[in-house]
């Protein structure tokens, strides 16, 4: 199974691997999805799929109740590009946006934790102006 997010129509589609001509086996919809930034993952279980969006949001799917609401894990301030499932603990969640955070999430609580980007401090630090600009 793989997966492809849409920016044409604000979906997440579910594909057999094995059967690509055959078109996606399912679709999820409830997030949006305006840059072909964010990304999709499929929990290692394959009970569940994870997005980022737009918003500022990621969304949880389960796979067999596809027509069901997404849970929304609520957080960032910027598009959520990139989301993971924990491989050696089940339910954490971890998701990065444009707003230069991390957080980790418990996927049964909704819980998050939230650390800055060492990237993003060194940036800002880079981009100061120098003693002959002042």
């Amino acid at each position: 199974m793989f997966l492809t997010a849409s920016c044409m129509d604000n979906r997440i589609y579910l594909y057999n691997v094995l059967q690509l001509q055959k078109g996606p086996v399912k679709s999820f919809t409830g997030c949006q999805i305006e840059s072909f930034f964010v990304k999709s993952v499929i929990s290692p279980d394959a009970s569940s799929i994870l997005s980022g969006s737009s918003t500022g949001n990621a969304y949880v799917w389960q796979v067999e109740r596809p027509q069901m609401d997404p849970t929304v894990l609520k957080g960032h301030d910027g598009e959520v590009t990139a989301v993971d499932w924990c491989q050696s603990e089940e339910g954490k969640i971890a998701t990065c946006a444009d707003d230069f955070t991390v957080r980790v999430w418990n996927a049964e609580t909704n819980y998050s934790s939230s650390s800055r980007s060492p990237t993003s401090i060194r940036r800002r630090i880079m981009t100061l102006p120098s003693r002959e600009q002042r």
